[in-house]
């Protein structure tokens, strides 16, 4: 119960209601995302592992934080824009900020909504359909969203997801 608690708090699901009903809320947000979209959007948010912040703060997602002093300020941030680039401890804690950032923010409800509709199918999460959902990802939209499908099939990233078929399958 404790850890169906501390889950539900670090995912933002309301306490209140029916064990039942945080369980699925919780089996909506703690899911799985297809290797070869997190492969995909390192590689371009990083610039392939080139970026000073992928550098110098272990981000390799482009992941941004709001508190002064929290990472690092982009040298062509905007005129009142206090965002920074967040720092990581490690890379590992730079892919479980970026998954669990779409497994929970507002912006990714749609990607969340498809990737609910794969598995309620019992079908594979299917990369270039959990695309549509991640709209938001970029202040560039569905060109993002082109680039990544572009770079996942000119480098056989989906292969990465067939190894992975039972696992994007079943839950």
């Amino acid at each position: 119960q404790d850890w169906l608690i501390s889950l539900s708090i670090a995912y933002q699901i309301p306490q209140s209601g029916s064990v039942e009903r945080q369980i699925d809320q919780l089996l909506e947000r703690v899911d799985i995302i297809p290797p070869s979209l997190i492969l995909s959007q390192a590689a371009i948010e990083s610039g392939w592992g080139s970026s000073r912040f992928a550098k110098n703060g272990n981000n390799l997602f482009g992941q941004w934080c709001f508190k002064q002093g929290c990472g690092m300020v982009p040298q062509q941030r905007l005129d009142g824009k206090g965002h920074e680039v967040a720092k990581f401890a490690s890379i590992n804690q730079s892919v479980r900020a970026y998954i669990k950032n779409l497994n929970s923010y507002k912006a990714y409800q749609k990607f969340r909504e498809l990737r609910l509709t794969l598995r309620k199918r019992n079908q594979a999460l299917y990369v270039y359909q959990l695309l549509t959902g991640l709209q938001n990802y970029s202040e560039q939209g569905s060109i993002y969203i082109e680039k990544v499908r572009n770079l996942i099939r000119h480098n056989n990233l989906e292969q990465y997801d067939k190894k992975f078929s039972s696992i994007l399958t079943s839950r």
